[in-house]
């Protein structure tokens, strides 16, 4: 029965109004909000699975194939701790393949009781066979009573969610998907198999008999291209399901290419051709180069430069490649490039030219009318030149370029001595020096340091002013010859030493009333310690420093011998002293209402007072109307300071309070039972606590705790107190409940024995009021009869007893014995377990047989026939229909019909024969077979394994070289013929891959052809007319080859192709 009402709400994404989508968003919001916190277990909902009308579980064998819509219903087992929950509101998404579907609502059960311990229908459903069913974000609430409304609830209790949910049990289908890789034979499988248990998987592949593997999603290099059948079977420890696909593998795309250079000054006269190998050979081109792009498999009218070309196959997973292709063209030689490497100089007059050479270039040297010079050049330079215009003229033999003008300049010769003087050397009031020059008009100088290195002074007026200390020399210079003066020599003055650098690096403190000042002091220098008037004082420097100062104000007078200078003052501040030890008392100890202590302060003006712990380190607590109050126990000093310095107080300690101890945690760990009225209540005890049993007014009693543990206690209620010696704690109150007793033995008897007609009995029972009666098996276990106007009924043979309860203590009634009666015996389970076949004509009919029950073989008008039975089977039937009867002496059941089918007998064996065999221009044979109607033909292999080829017009066409058999069958039997062989015909070799890799040169007038060679291919060389020449191939090259055109023949010794 399906307790379900037309409350279902579908919610799935579609374009609908944003304003209901915007309420649903909301709704579901609210939803999941509310599922979080439900967990309540009065009612609940597992093993869901996908089943029939009947209830049955979609089988995994049927029929179907990936994809293929399934109807059916969701059903689940409702259970839960109690019976009184009624109308369920369920919600949930439906998520196929991990991808959100729709939303589901449905009110089940509605004003009913919710069936526990059941499966029900939770909806109908239609599934695509091999998909992933999933119900997530599952919500559910019901009512305590059959009245309430079946709707969503805002609550905490009477509902459950599981924001995960639940997947669907579907039947265990075995699927997968794979990825081919570009550049190898390694296979990519991915494992997508649904159904059955999913936590028990094992997996076996079966990669066409070259290899296996029982991971999840394995990889396999199949180590060659070609058509290969895959199976996966996956097993879930109950049921098995098993697919077999077919996967295609290609060899790696490959490319050969040739190509023609550009001649010199030649334009648009390139070409390249490429011819590329494996993969599907569904090939696209993507060609660019310098100012092109292309599709063209092959392309002409090229310019210099580098081509690349991408070839892609749109048949396999568009793998591609990109093979880089680079045109060159014979040129005019770069012009030189050339300096002037060395100009004239006054040592030497003449100037060099330099040129960066190139091996194969011949370079020279033109006037500046460009007419040829004699000069020979040496390690890249034209040397000993005169001033004047020249150039350089590169040639490679066929084309010349010149270079830019190249000019020696005329070098003018070293100028005179320049005349220079100490004009003024420094002074006290001026540290610096001046060198006076007699200058020329037509001279620079320059002024140079001791090392005669260039200063960046400049001269003015004819003199270089503002110099330091030092030896100089001026340098005169005319643009290509220099000339230095005499040393000239700058005497050092001391000048007003810097002022000193001092500071107070010590002020008078509680312990040296005096202060020091130190000075950064400075070799031959002097300090001198002065007064505020600065007049000096008798105290001496000793390590750079002035000390035993009196609070005052001080200045540093540093002197060279000649001048002096002062510091700034430096003020020595006076020290207050130590103040008195501050007078503090413990004014306030803990008590038990305040656990903290209080000291007290006598203060003084302008002394701060600090809290300070046992270890005298400062606390953060503050001094208010001279307290420190809020003070946990332990040892205190107070600290009094005058910003100068501190005084300590004594010790001060604040004595720890125990204050009340924490409530006691106490259970009660053993209510009365049959067995013992009494009960225990149990503490969780702490060291140095004592505790106490209080009765139900909170009075002492009498009972000691032992081992944690107050025992032996009647009905009541208890309180535990707990106390540490000055305060006391209670527990909650806890509740010793009083125990019923044993029940009477129930009055029962066995009123009903079994009959043919009804083979059940029935036990009638005496019933008080408040007592439950419980049907046990043989054992004493529970089953689950329910006792009905005093009876339990339907009751199948065996021994069984009554057990009444009264919620605390059972006793059981003596044993009550439920006869036998054999009744009319089941039908007997048989089966056609063999039909006729090629080899036997005759069919056999297995029976599962069981003890005391006879079986005779009737015929198809159900008469009995003389055949007899032996270990279970009626064998050597005839074609027809039978049945088979089962008795028990009292009563028969007869089988469904069995029907033996009549064979058809083997066929004749197939007329075939090899009637094309492969030929150079057609390197694939075909089968001919003399047909008959009613007969199927299949092509098998050397193995005799069942090929995919078709049969079309009584051939077998396109078939690769190997061994055959015809196999005829009229579907009950089959017969094969004599092997067939279709002998390999090597077919035309792949075009030859060549090309020019060296044109004729000045130096080498032969040109060379370069071939990539194939192990069993010869190549030969043909003239223009494709004529044969008698030039052998070497290290793969024809070489030495003169001026024309060549064609190369490669060669399997069945066929030929040409370049």
């Amino acid at each position: 029965m399906i307790w379900k009402n037309t409350f279902k709400m579908n919610i799935s994404i579609n374009l609908k109004s944003i304003f209901l989508l915007g309420s649903l968003i909301l709704f579901l919001g609210w939803g999941s909000e509310v599922s979080a916190q439900c967990n309540s277990n009065n009612v609940t909902v597992t093993n869901f699975y996908f089943g029939d009308a009947n209830g049955d579980p979609i089988a995994s064998n049927d029929n179907n194939e990936i994809g293929d819509p399934v109807n059916g219903f969701i059903y689940a087992d409702f259970g839960g701790s109690s019976g009184n929950g009624y109308s369920l509101y369920v919600e949930y998404d439906v998520f196929i393949n991990d991808v959100f579907k729709e939303t589901i609502i449905l009110c089940l059960f509605d004003g009913q009781s919710i069936p526990s311990g059941t499966t029900s229908v939770i909806d109908e459903y239609q599934w695509n066979w091999g998909d992933k069913f999933e119900l997530r974000n599952f919500y559910m609430n019901w009512n305590t009573t059959s009245n309430g409304a079946c709707e969503k609830k805002d609550r905490n209790s009477q509902c459950y969610g599981n924001t995960d949910g639940f997947i669907v049990r579907t039947p265990l289908i075995a699927n997968f998907d794979y990825t081919t890789n570009c550049e190898d034979f390694i296979v990519d499988f991915e494992n997508l198999s649904t159904g059955g248990d999913n936590t028990a998987y094992t997996y076996s592949w079966s990669f066409d008999q070259v290899g296996s593997s029982n991971a999840s999603d394995p990889s396999f290099n199949f180590n060659q291209g070609g058509q290969f059948q895959v199976s996966l079977q996956v097993n879930d420890g109950t049921s098995s399901s098993s697919i077999t696909k077919s996967v295609l593998i290609n060899d790696p795309i490959q490319v050969s290419v040739s190509k023609q250079n550009l001649a010199c000054n030649e334009e648009n006269t390139g070409s390249i051709n490429i011819t590329p190998s494996g993969g599907s050979g569904n090939y696209t081109y993507s060609w660019t180069g310098p100012n092109f792009s292309s599709t063209s498999q092959n392309i002409s009218g090229l310019n210099e430069g580098s081509y690349e070309v991408t070839i892609t196959d749109n048949s396999n997973n568009s793998c591609s490649i990109t093979e880089v292709i680079i045109l060159t063209k014979l040129e005019t030689p770069e012009t030189p490039v050339t300096s002037v490497s060395q100009q004239p100089t006054c040592e030497d007059t003449t100037g060099t030219i330099s040129v960066t050479t190139d091996p194969d270039i011949t370079y020279t040297l033109l006037d500046e009318n460009q007419n040829p010079l004699t000069n020979s050049i040496a390690n890249g330079t034209f040397t000993g030149l005169s001033d004047g215009t020249y150039f350089v003229q590169a040639s490679n033999g066929d084309c010349e370029a010149s270079s830019e003008a190249l000019v020696i300049i005329e070098n003018l010769g070293t100028p005179g001595q320049p005349q220079a003087s100490i004009s003024q050397q420094p002074t006290c009031e001026n540290t610096t020096g001046t060198i006076s020059v007699t200058t020329d008009p037509d001279i620079t100088y320059t002024l140079l340091d001791e090392n005669q290195n260039p200063l960046s002074n400049s001269i003015a007026n004819g003199a270089f002013s503002g110099l330091s200390a030092g030896k100089y020399f001026v340098q005169a210079s005319n643009g290509d010859c220099q000339t230095s003066s005499g040393v000239l020599e700058i005497i050092e003055n001391l000048g007003t030493p810097g002022q000193p650098q001092a500071s107070i690096s010590q002020q008078p403190s509680c312990d040296d009333t005096t202060g020091t000042i130190s000075v950064t002091t400075e070799t031959g220098i002097s300090y001198t310690l002065l007064d505020e008037n600065q007049d000096p004082l008798n105290n001496s420097i000793a390590n750079g420093e002035f000390s035993g100062l009196d609070a005052g104000t001080y200045f540093v007078q540093a002197s060279n011998g000649d001048c002096e200078a002062s510091s700034e003052a430096l003020v020595i501040i006076k020290n207050l002293g130590t103040p008195d030890q501050p007078q503090a008392s413990v004014s306030q100890q803990p008590t038990c209402e305040d656990t903290t202590g209080t000291i007290s302060v006598t203060t003084e003006a302008g002394i701060s007072y600090t809290l300070l712990d046992e270890n005298q380190n400062p606390l953060s607590n503050s001094i208010a109307d001279g307290e420190f109050s809020g003070l946990s126990d332990g040892t205190y000093f107070v600290v009094a300071s005058n910003t100068d310095c501190e005084a300590v107080s004594e010790a001060l300690v604040i004595i720890e309070n125990l204050g009340g101890p924490g409530a006691p945690v106490v259970e009660v760990s053993q209510q009365p039972t049959c067995e013992d009225t009494t009960g225990t209540i149990s503490v969780t005890t702490e060291a140095g606590i004592s505790y106490t049993l209080l009765d139900e007014n909170q009075n002492p009693l009498s009972n000691s705790i032992a081992n944690g543990e107050f025992s032996g206690l009647t009905e009541g209620t208890y309180f535990v107190q707990a106390s540490n010696g000055d305060c006391e704690a209670s527990s909650e109150a806890l509740v010793i409940i009083k125990n019923l007793g044993t029940p009477g033995q129930p009055q029962a008897s066995v009123s009903q024995q079994p009959t043919c007609e009804d083979t059940t009995g029935t036990i009638s029972v005496t019933t008080e009021q408040g007592i439950s009666y419980t049907l046990l098996d043989e054992n004493n276990n529970p089953l689950t009869n329910s006792i009905a106007n005093g009876e339990f009924s339907g009751l199948s043979a065996g021994t069984y007893f009554v057990e009444a309860s009264n919620t605390d203590c059972e006793t059981v009634s003596e044993a009550l014995v439920i006869i036998k009666n054999l009744g009319t015996p089941g039908a007997p389970v048989v089966e056609v377990s063999q039909q006729p076949t090629c080899d036997d004509t005759t069919g056999t009919i297995s029976v599962t047989t069981e003890q005391g029950i006879s079986y005779t073989l009737l015929d198809e008008n159900q008469n009995p026939l003389s055949n007899s039975i032996a270990n279970g089977e009626f064998s050597g039937l005839s074609a027809g229909t039978y049945f088979v009867e089962a008795s028990n002496t009292d009563c028969e059941t007869v089988s469904e019909a069995l029907v033996i089918i009549e064979n058809l007998g083997t066929p004749d064996q197939p007329q075939a024969s090899v009637s094309q065999q492969p030929t150079c221009d057609h390197t694939t044979g075909t089968i001919s077979v003399t047909t008959e109607a009613g007969i199927s033909y299949t092509l098998l292999d050397e193995n005799n394994n069942p090929l995919n080829n078709s049969i079309a017009n009584g051939e077998f066409s396109g078939l690769t070289d190997g061994t055959y058999f015809v196999q005829a069958s009229n579907t009950d039997c089959e017969a094969s013929s004599e092997a067939l062989v279709i002998i390999e015909n090597l077919g035309g070799p792949g075009g030859p891959v060549v090309e020019v890799s060296q044109q004729p040169t000045c130096e080498d007038t032969t040109g060379t052809i370069s071939v990539t060679t194939e192990q069993g291919i010869s190549y030969t060389l043909l003239d223009e007319n494709q004529n044969p020449l008698s030039n052998s191939i070497a290290n793969g090259e024809f070489s030495g080859l003169s001026a024309g055109t060549y064609f190369v023949e490669a060669s399997n010794t069945d066929c030929e192709t040409v370049s």
